[in-house]
């Protein structure tokens, strides 16, 4: 659950990174692009934003078809990819496509892990467990202070990449896939088995439920007048 919980919490320390990236000396040097051009400079730093949708749009496309714990590993591990390419990067071109890739992958865990979280908890601890916070800080005045901390986005991931190896698969995800007693035995071995039953019943008719609802609705249907 702390894993998990890395990878989420990952998108606030990102995007926090700006600081450490505009208040440092070295990574104007390093990038002169950048120095007195604030436009080229928001444009930059907002690919980590534009990455993040690109993810999340992804994850909405793809992540009922393969699991959660597949699209968790994927992204945790491009959103690792990403930081250790902008912490190595010594051009604008290189940094600006490892933003982007670390957005991209963060973008995916934004959108999958809370359902993740939520779908392997009991009901009455599903909000704590939905609410667990990190927070980290460094700073320096040379080039460790913008490559360090862009490094650590990755090093938070490091949890979440070693749990999602002995992490179960989401026991709703699995019923949605026609695999409903292999969902109840990881509910059984999370919870119980007096819960696994009740929760199977529960969760395979709201599934009915919500495809019932879905039924012959895409995507253009978010932007249709509701009648």
């Amino acid at each position: 659950m702390v894993g998990a919980a890395a990878g989420f919490l990952d998108f606030g320390f990102d995007q926090g990174i700006a600081n450490a990236l505009t208040g440092n000396p070295n990574f104007f040097e390093t990038m002169p692009q950048l120095r007195d051009n604030e436009t080229v400079l928001g444009t930059i730093l907002a690919l980590f934003v534009l990455g993040a949708m690109c993810g999340c749009l992804t994850m909405s496309a793809i992540g009922n078809r393969i699991g959660r714990r597949p699209l968790m590993m994927f992204a945790t591990v491009t959103a690792m990819v990403g930081a250790a390419g902008m912490a190595g990067s010594n051009g604008l071109a290189v940094f600006s496509v490892f933003r982007f890739i670390n957005g991209f992958g963060v973008g995916i865990l934004t959108g999958i892990v809370p359902s993740y979280v939520a779908e392997i908890s009991k009901p009455r601890i599903r909000g704590l467990m939905m609410s667990l916070e990190l927070v980290f800080a460094a700073t320096y005045t040379d080039s460790i202070g913008w490559r360090i901390p862009t490094a650590l986005q990755g090093l938070l991931l490091i949890p979440a990449l070693v749990s999602l190896l002995f992490s179960p698969e989401s026991p709703r995800w699995l019923m949605e896939a026609g695999r409903v007693e292999e969902g109840r035995r990881i509910l059984e071995r999370l919870h119980g088995a007096e819960f696994a039953n009740a929760a199977t019943v529960e969760i395979q008719e709201a599934i009915a439920l919500e495809h019932a609802a879905q039924a012959g609705k895409g995507y253009a249907a978010c932007f249709s007048k509701c009648v």
